[in-house]
């Protein structure tokens, strides 16, 4: 369940960055800012888009489209050019920082995908039960 509303709200980047790129003492603040900017954002995003609406911008309603498609292009453009999945690997970050966020932060495990039981799953008892109920 918190894994989906996750991918439906876009949660699941901010919270990987902040395992790898917060110590652990800065965390929270991390998670604090990038949860609040969201709301904020949606706050701020019906008040531009109200104010778009109402003017003379590209012809009123469409210029909330545009804009907002201009902004996202250019966000995403930045992002990967700018953010990368560790430190390390960022050219961005001065050497004594990566070195701090290296001896603070989690490390990190490779992800092994598992084969899904799909015949044990549609099989299941509790399945059947409640499908055909």
């Amino acid at each position: 369940h918190r894994y989906i509303y996750f991918l439906l709200t876009g949660r699941s980047s901010d919270l990987h960055l902040s395992l790898i790129w917060a110590p652990l003492p800065e965390k929270g603040l991390f998670t604090a800012l990038s949860t609040g900017g969201q709301y904020i954002g949606g706050v701020l995003g019906n008040i531009v888009s109200g104010e778009l609406v109402g003017s003379d911008i590209f012809g009123g309603w469409p210029s909330v489209f545009i804009i907002y498609g201009i902004v996202g292009v250019v966000w995403c453009i930045s992002w990967f050019t700018l953010v990368t999945d560790n430190p390390a690997n960022s050219r961005w970050a001065p050497e004594g920082e990566k070195a701090y966020l290296a001896s603070s932060t989690i490390p990190q495990r490779p992800f092994k995908f598992r084969e899904v039981p799909w015949r044990d799953i549609f099989t299941s008892r509790p399945l059947l039960i409640s499908r055909f109920r």
